[in-house]
């Protein structure tokens, strides 16, 4: 398990945990074995509110709005465990802080008009962030054409920690 670490996500995000206990069981013959049963795990979510089992499962997935319809908080920790009838492993945990997601209040391009392959376009965004927890705020600028799908887009400045990007265009 790993244990002690914190995540940001925000409140369109997804949750997917998985639990990995690693237990050997040397044989008679000196073959290493593990078997774990998938059920015999237990996920809960406990606040300053008090603790709700969300699954008895291996993996947990979960959508953060699913999380916030539990816990009306947004700062909470999963902690995972593997219960056997012999005893109950150490307990592992992750603390979550949910967040608004950025807004993108505007994007700038300089110059406007240009010529292909030999102008370099400078854009910049400006971000909203309503909580200092999100940031920093990895960036990624693409463009599509105007007949496009996203599987067709073309990134131009791949993510970073920057908020603007220079670029020629084909």
């Amino acid at each position: 398990f790993i244990s002690g670490k914190s995540f940001i996500v925000s409140r369109q995000g997804l949750l997917a945990l998985t639990a990995n206990r690693i237990s050997r069981s040397i044989d008679s013959g000196g073959s290493v074995s593990g078997n774990d049963i998938d059920n015999n795990y237990r996920w809960v979510m406990s606040s300053s509110s008090g603790a709700t089992t969300l699954a008895t499962t291996a993996s947990l997935e979960l959508s953060i709005s699913e999380l916030a319809a539990i816990r009306q908080e947004d700062k909470f920790t999963i902690s995972a465990s593997y219960v056997d009838a012999e005893s109950q492993s150490p307990q592992s945990s992750v603390t979550i802080k949910v967040v608004d997601a950025p807004v993108i209040a505007s994007i700038r391009v300089q110059p406007l008009p240009g010529t292909a392959y030999t102008t370099t376009f400078d854009a910049e965004a400006s971000i909203v962030i309503s909580d200092p927890a999100a940031a920093p705020i990895l960036m990624s600028f693409a463009y599509f054409s105007q007949s496009a799908t996203e599987s067709s887009s073309k990134v131009l400045c791949p993510f970073s920690l920057v908020t603007d990007c220079k670029f020629t265009l084909p």
